[in-house]
């Protein structure tokens, strides 16, 4: 691949809620009910987290209850300062069965697309896509929550619910199918069109927005950018990053971000671009979206852990819980790990952190997990 070249965006629609020309959907039945009181958020958060919870009132998105169901408010702050409704679903989404449908693979979408070698590139990102899609009556109970002392429930596919990136997909995805859309490849709610020119790529692009504004979905709007990127990573560079950064099937979160520090990820500087370019290395969208958020350069390393922290701001949802270790290697890991896991929430401006997980402290929790898990061969 020597060029690389996205279009300019294809489409000035203004960013917008919209409801789509879909019947309501209907969320699988939770086996048991969940409810969690609010805890203490960030101070900084509870202005602007206020202020949205009124324009998605008056938009219609959200609408007052009353329910036996609750789960707490998690707000995020986005890399632009902007702070986003989360709603800590973790234990609604423990009882809730599991669908029939499935997720594509992002690896394997990642090699489709090279498999085109193609010239040009455009992406068609849809607007608030969870919040064009209604839910029927009868579902919206389970999915309550709080804010100062009012009870809420989503009218439109929440944020954070486990099968809400399911409903979306599929439900884009037979809107382009209906109405015999380009070749494309979908992810969610991100769209890529490929082609030899500029004037095929935006010709397809025109095609397959006019499918989604009939069907009711919104545009993102995106500020034009430069035609063409000056640099670009070679195949051979591409292949070499992947196979020493991309996650295994089954590796847990943890132990593939030791296995990125140990392969180099701390010297590696990429501008956002670039990172980009490396397709799904985490083998979840939400992590290998973010990890070329940025444009500026950063090392591959505090991408990768700042990704990881905003995709999963929970402590609880990182920890690597291995049973007793049968080798040496194994037992040297483990601490190597535990350190890790402090290290995902870590300052990244703090100077005064370490950055190597080998030169991080060891704690008492982390000492008596590490106690733990020695096998009783090692006892004596």
């Amino acid at each position: 691949m020597e060029q690389f070249s996205i279009l300019p965006s294809l489409s000035f629609y203004p960013c917008v809620l919209a409801l789509l020309r879909f019947e309501e959907q209907q969320l699988p039945i939770a086996t048991a009910k969940v409810h969690r009181r609010q805890y203490h958020t960030n101070r900084d958060s509870l202005v602007p987290i206020h202020k949205l919870i009124r324009q998605l009132e008056g938009q219609g998105v959200i609408s007052r209850t009353h329910s036996p169901f609750n789960s707490p408010i998690w707000p995020v702050q986005k890399s632009n300062g902007e702070w986003r409704l989360t709603v800590d679903y973790r234990g609604l989404n423990e009882v809730t069965p599991p669908m029939s449908s499935a997720m594509p693979d992002m690896l394997e979408l990642q090699y489709e697309l090279e498999s085109k070698a193609a010239k040009w590139y455009a992406t068609i990102d849809i607007a608030n896509a969870f919040f064009s899609i209604p839910l029927a009556a009868e579902c919206r109970t389970k999915i309550a929550f709080t804010w100062r002392g009012i009870q809420y429930t989503w009218n439109r596919l929440p944020q954070g619910w486990k099968h809400s990136p399911t409903i979306c997909h599929g439900l884009i995805q037979t809107a382009l199918e209906k109405g015999e859309a380009p070749e494309h490849l979908q992810y969610i709610d991100a769209i890529i069109v490929w082609g030899n020119s500029a004037e095929e790529v935006s010709e397809k692009g025109k095609k397959i927005i006019q499918i989604l504004l009939k069907a009711g979905f919104p545009i993102k709007q995106k500020e034009p950018e430069p035609e063409v990127i000056t640099r670009s990573l070679s195949l051979s560079e591409l292949r070499d990053m992947r196979k020493d950064f991309s996650r295994l099937p089954g590796e847990h979160i943890i132990t593939w971000l030791l296995r990125c520090w140990d392969n180099g990820a701390s010297s590696l500087e990429l501008e956002g671009r670039e990172a980009k370019q490396l397709g799904s290395l985490s083998r979840e969208g939400g992590i290998d979206k973010a990890i070329g958020k940025k444009a500026q350069a950063f090392s591959l390393w505090r991408r990768l852990l700042s990704s990881v922290r905003e995709r999963y701001p929970f402590r609880e949802d990182v920890i690597c819980r291995p049973g007793k270790w049968t080798t040496m290697e194994r037992g040297i890991q483990y601490p190597r790990e535990l350190a890790m896991q402090d290290m995902v929430y870590y300052d990244p401006d703090n100077v005064q952190l370490p950055t190597d997980p080998d030169e991080v402290q060891c704690t008492r929790p982390m000492w008596r997990k590490f106690v733990w898990s020695v096998p009783s061969s090692y006892a004596n």
